[in-house]
């Protein structure tokens, strides 16, 4: 600034005092940003203080204005009961409160501008957020609302308003695809003002997405996550069996293991035969071609199909005993499935939910506002016998509220009449665990085997 460069001075010089005139700018650049992004984690805003807080020079932090801040949550409060717009809000702080903006030296003392009070209501501050460049800290200043009261405010405000981002799970998202255009069913959420009350609620709707270019999708109807639950509560309901009858199931399963070993025993010493046959029958089939007794198409042939037949058997024979533990298992787990789920679903989270609903089925869809689930196949037989089952049983249970013992003593009844013969001593049934008292019936032990039988795949 004190020096004049002229044409014919050095211009090494005037290169070396601009470059260091530069990197003083560079370097006060960096350390502005450096300190203002340390008050940012410190929880204070940068800058001059909004409407209702006063900077404190000697702390570099913010204080409530006594004189404003109070008038400026009666102005939150009149815009929270929904009965006022801005304009009318702006008029009271003025006119009927005399609100004055802050005096300054050249600035200030005068009403709130319209556009002054629309800014009070939209900037995330006054909650107790600083936002800088998109980004938000907490603050540390005392806040004039709460977090619940700023987003009402901005529902009340419509397009004028300034909501958070907010992130929302949708548990069905994904999961569930329209029949009419096979487009996914995706989900919004949606906040209404509770007429009376003013109370906001949520309000979450499935929808398909409608996606598709080749098709014109006519499911522009709007299903409520509460009506979804319902419909998915009761689909799982249609699988669900009482707990006496799980007990049931496993003794079925318990029962079969002995059989079901016996069984595969001779079906693996037949198959293992088989192999040794088709293992013969390529050595003769070799032996043939070195005679000259066949072609060699023939050959080719022959020896192609044998191959391939000892290739299946050994297949087989590998995963057998593997496949028969998975089947048991994959019994035991459908029916405790078929006991427990609907009581699960009811308690679960989200991800809960969407998980009971994964291991009921697949191709689940949603039209006309009503879901629909395929569900696995080893579900199929549990609806098909478990109600006449269960009306057996209800038929059958005692409903006159008496002791213990004639309750017990009339299953016990019923249930000789069922297996057609009496035990010989009826008192020990009596002390075992209580499900110990709804003794399997004959019918319900065939019911159970046809649907261990049916599962096993």
């Amino acid at each position: 600034m004190d020096k004049e460069y002229l044409p014919g001075d050095n211009a090494l010089l005037f290169s070396v005092e601009t470059g260091v005139a530069n990197q003083f700018i560079l370097d006060l650049s960096k350390n502005v940003r450096r300190g203002v992004q340390k008050k940012l984690d410190d929880g204070w805003r940068p800058g001059i203080a909004p409407t209702g807080y006063l900077n404190d020079l000697a702390t570099h932090t913010l204080l409530i204005d006594p004189e404003r801040f109070r008038l400026l949550r009666k102005a939150w409060d009149l815009m929270l009961t929904g009965n006022y717009t801005v304009p009318q809000v702006a008029d009271k702080l003025n006119n009927e409160w005399g609100f004055r903006t802050l005096k300054k030296k050249r600035l200030g003392d005068k009403p709130l501008a319209l556009s002054g009070v629309y800014k009070i209501f939209t900037n995330l501050f006054y909650a107790g957020i600083i936002v800088h460049k998109d980004k938000q800290y907490p603050g540390k200043h005392k806040p004039l609302i709460t977090l619940e009261e700023y987003d009402r405010v901005q529902i009340l405000l419509g397009r004028a308003g300034k909501p958070r981002p907010k992130k929302h799970h949708f548990p069905f998202t994904g999961l569930f695809r329209c029949p009419e255009c096979g487009c996914m069913y995706t989900a919004e959420t949606k906040r209404k003002i509770i007429k009376g009350t003013g109370e906001v609620k949520d309000f979450t709707y499935y929808h398909c997405t409608r996606k598709s270019n080749k098709i014109k999708c006519t499911q522009n109807k709007f299903l409520e996550e509460r009506n979804l639950f319902e419909q998915l509560e009761c689909e799982l309901e249609k699988y669900t069996m009482i707990p006496e009858f799980l007990s049931w199931a496993l003794e079925v399963i318990e029962s079969k293991k002995g059989t079901a070993i016996e069984s595969e025993k001779k079906i693996n010493e037949m198959q293992q035969k088989t192999l040794s046959v088709k293992k013969n029958q390529l050595a003769s089939l070799t032996a043939m071609r070195y005679r000259d007794l066949i072609t060699d198409d023939e050959f080719a042939k022959e020896r192609g199909t044998i191959k391939k037949d000892i290739a299946q058997l050994e297949e087989r024979l590998k995963h057998a005993e593997e496949n028969k533990e998975q089947t048991l298992e994959l019994t035991e787990k459908t029916f405790a499935f078929a006991t427990y789920a609907h009581k699960a679903f009811l308690a679960s989270d989200l991800e809960g939910k969407r998980e009971l609903i994964l291991h009921l089925g697949s191709n689940h869809a949603i039209k006309d506002k009503i879901s629909a689930i395929q569900a696995k196949e080893w579900f199929v037989p549990i609806t098909n016998n478990y109600p006449a089952l269960h009306s057996e049983f209800e038929r059958l249970e005692p409903t006159e509220n008496g002791s213990n013992k004639v309750k017990s003593e009339h299953l016990s009844s019923l249930i000789t009449q069922w297996h057609g013969w009496r035990e010989s001593n009826s008192r020990r049934r009596f002390w075992r665990p209580s499900y110990y008292h709804y003794t399997t019936p004959a019918s319900s032990s065939r019911v159970l085997s046809g649907l261990f039988k049916t599962l096993r795949f």
